[in-house]
């Protein structure tokens, strides 16, 4: 009887670390992943930052993300700022079109 008892505690204990470590290593890779990503981002957008964080050895998470995070701001606001003027040039095109029509008559 001692013996199943032993044996059951063993694998509930066993059982729960290997949850554990399962666990952990799903978070750990998930980070990794990010910070993948977050590194290409940095790359690709300003490879002088990159080769910076490079050079001074910066493995980082929070670092990274935020350099990434920097980047996708500044293409936000530069993406917007493209839209807009892309509709102030229909609308100019757009007044000048009916102002020509206008004239015509």
């Amino acid at each position: 009887m001692k013996f199943l008892k032993v044996l059951g505690v063993t694998c509930l204990v066993s059982g729960a670390a290997a949850f554990g470590t399962y666990i952990y290593n799903g978070v750990r890779e998930e980070r990794s992943q990010k910070m993948f990503w977050d590194e290409m981002t940095v790359e690709r957008h300003n490879p002088t930052k990159y080769r910076q964080l490079r050079n001074e050895k910066v493995y980082d998470y929070k670092i990274w993300a935020e350099e990434a995070k920097k980047i996708e701001d500044s293409l936000l606001v530069e993406s917007a700022a493209k839209k807009a003027r892309f509709r102030g040039e229909q609308l100019v095109a757009d007044s000048v079109r009916t102002a020509v029509k206008t004239l015509k008559k």
